[in-house]
């Protein structure tokens, strides 16, 4: 789109408007103008900021052999690509985190949706890019199995904190910096079957909501787990999502457990915290080859 703010003389000039006929002008623009009039000069941007009129579904940064951003916003969206290229002066992580202020600012919003490294995420400098999105909200935050052990290892010990962690394997030799994962404070953490989670894992795991796919838990640990937690463990728990590749036996889950069974679709048990504080909602689907488990606090 054209800045004409800035043409030559004799043309309409946008910005000579007074400012409430100027937004409703901007205002009856197309999403997609909307954007591309934001990138015009730092008044256009300012404008559309400030208009706030514009929203923006979905930004994610994608970290692999080339870099992408993709921005969702109403109904369209916009795909930018990165390639990597020692010739240029102006490097990919430049251009990318110019963009993805940019879209910041003018969506007024301090979050990344979704942000995936994945294989030859190291063609580019990683220093950087972990450094920039320190700063910034990141919801989601994914890195494939692919990912070298290093590589890997050291986006887990940046100072990204994501709202949302997809774990999909174990990067560390010892046990204990994995368990350094496990301990922070997140919404949520999804444990994939690559990754031995064990119950001394659960038991320390400060996220509200977590998820277990592949599980390798015994209906024996199940049971201590939900003795534990009437006890108090796990205390910022909302929701836990266990996935089990075998049939569980439902009594020896909830053996020596008081609990209130409420008969709803399947068996779904009722357990209340010794301290009476929270209520706990077991549920169990069985199948002949996956088990399901929902665990819910209220």
């Amino acid at each position: 789109m054209e800045d004409v703010s800035s043409t030559k003389i004799g043309r309409f000039r946008l910005h000579s408007l007074p400012t409430k006929v100027r937004m409703e002008v901007i205002k009856i623009m197309e999403s997609k103008d909307q954007l591309a009039f934001s990138y015009c000069s730092k008044l256009c941007k300012k404008d559309i900021s400030n208009l706030k009129i514009a929203s923006m579904n979905s930004l994610k940064v994608n970290i692999e052999s080339s870099i992408t951003l993709e921005c969702a916003f109403n109904d369209h969206f916009i795909f930018l690509e990165f390639d990597f290229n020692d010739s240029n002066a102006e490097t990919p992580e430049e251009r990318l985190f110019y963009h993805v202020q940019h879209l910041l600012y003018i969506f007024n919003t301090s979050k990344i949706d979704i942000l995936r490294f994945s294989i030859y995420c190291n063609n580019f400098n990683l220093d950087l890019l972990l450094q920039f999105f320190r700063s910034i909200r990141v919801k989601t935050l994914i890195i494939t199995p692919l990912v070298e052990k290093h590589i890997y290892a050291s986006i887990l010990n940046s100072p990204i904190r994501s709202d949302r962690l997809m774990l999909e394997k174990n990067p560390f030799n010892d046990s204990s910096d994995i368990q350094k994962i496990f301990i922070q404070n997140r919404n949520s953490i999804y444990i994939w079957p690559g990754i031995r989670f064990e119950l001394s894992d659960l038991l320390i795991t400060n996220s509200k909501n977590i998820q277990i796919f592949g599980s390798i838990f015994t209906e024996r640990e199940l049971n201590r787990f939900l003795k534990l937690w009437i006890l108090g463990a796990n205390p910022k728990l909302e929701q836990l999502n266990i996935q089990c590749p075998r049939l569980l036996d439902e009594d020896a889950v909830i053996r020596g457990v008081r609990f209130r069974e409420i008969r709803d679709l399947g068996r779904k048990f009722n357990f209340s915290r010794a301290d009476g504080r929270a209520n706990g909602i077991l549920i169990m689907h069985l199948s002949a080859e996956v088990s399901h488990i929902d665990f819910s606090v209220e």
